[in-house]
C-alpha cells in the first residue's frame, strides 16, 4: 500500500509472510517507509523493515530475522554533482546488532545520449558480535555461538565506480521503451586490504511493439573469489 501527499511526501507499507519448508512456522515480515522531496534538489528517506536473514542455509534453518532501521538523503549540489549519505541499524534475533553508515559523491561527466557518471563511496560497518569459528561445529556448519551471516567489526570500504549508458533510440511517442546499452566498472578496497573489481555490461532493446529483450552480465574478481553472472529476459506486453 502506498499513499502520496502533495507530490512531496510518499508513505509506503508492505506486510507479508515468509514460508519456510519443513516443519518450520512462517515468519511475518514488513516494510514501512516514508520518502520526502524538497523541490528537485533534495530527497530523504526513512524506513523500518523486518526480514528473514537468508545469507546462509544455517541462518535460514535457524529462522533468524533482522529488524532494519535506516535513513538516507540525497542532495544535488550542482547540476552535475550529487552527494548522499545513509545511516543504518540492524538488530538480529540472535541478540546481535550492527550499525553502519555510508557517504557518497556522484558526478555526471558526460550527459545523454552518451551518459557517463562517476561515483565514490565510503562505507563503515560495526557489529556487536563478530564471526567466530569457536566451539563445536553443528550440522549446519556453524557453532552454536557463531552468527551464521556476515557480522564485521570495525569494517570500512572505499569504492569507486564508472557507469556508461548510451541511448540507441528515443521514446518519441512516450509509450514505448527506449533502447540503450550500459557498461560499468567499479573498484573496491577494504580494511582487510582485499580488492574487488566488477565489470558490468548489458542492453535493453525493443525488438517490436510487443517484445522487449534485456540482457545483463557481470564479472567480479577479488583476491578470494570470482563470480560470473549472466541474465537474460524476454518481455511481452499487450
Amino acid at each position: 500500500m502506498a499513499s502520496k501527499f502533495f507530490d512531496s511526501l510518499q508513505l509506503q507499507a508492505t506486510v507479508g509472510g515468509h514460508a519456510l519448508s519443513g516443519n518450520h512456522a512462517s515468519v511475518g515480515v514488513y516494510d514501512f517507509s516514508a520518502t520526502g522531496l524538497a523541490g528537485d534538489r533534495f530527497e530523504s528517506y526513512i524506513g523500518l523493515r523486518r526480514q528473514v536473514v537468508d545469507e546462509t542455509l544455517a541462518s535460514v534453518g535457524r529462522i533468524l530475522t533482522a529488524q532494519v532501521y535506516e535513513a538516507r538523503a540525497e542532495l544535488d549540489l550542482l547540476p552535475r554533482l550529487q552527494a548522499g549519505g545513509e545511516v543504518r541499524r540492524t538488530e538480529y534475533s540472535d541478540d546481535n546488532e550492527m550499525n553502519g553508515y555510508s557517504i557518497w559523491f556522484s558526478s555526471v561527466l558526460v550527459p545523454e545520449p552518451h551518459f557517463v557518471k562517476a561515483t565514490v563511496l565510503y562505507e563503515f560497518l560495526d557489529a556487536q558480535g563478530e564471526n567466530e569459528a569457536t566451539g563445536i561445529v553443528l550440522s549446519d556448519g556453524f557453532s552454536a555461538d557463531d552468527h551464521p551471516y556476515w557480522s564485521p567489526v570495525n569494517y570500512w570500504r572505499n569504492h569507486f565506480g564508472l557507469h556508461y549508458k548510451h541511448k540507441l533510440s528515443d521514446d518519441v511517442l512516450g509509450r514505448s521503451t527506449p533502447s540503450f546499452f550500459t557498461a560499468g566498472y567499479s573498484f573496491s578496497y577494504d580494511v582487510a586490504e582485499d580488492t574487488v573489481h566488477v565489470f558490468q555490461a548489458g542492453f535493453n532493446m525493443e525488438i517490436s511493439n510487443s517484445w522487449i529483450i534485456k540482457v545483463e552480465t557481470e564479472f567480479e574478481e577479488s583476491d578470494r573469489y570470482r563470480t560470473r553472472d549472466f541474465f537474460g529476459t524476454l518481455l511481452y506486453r499487450w
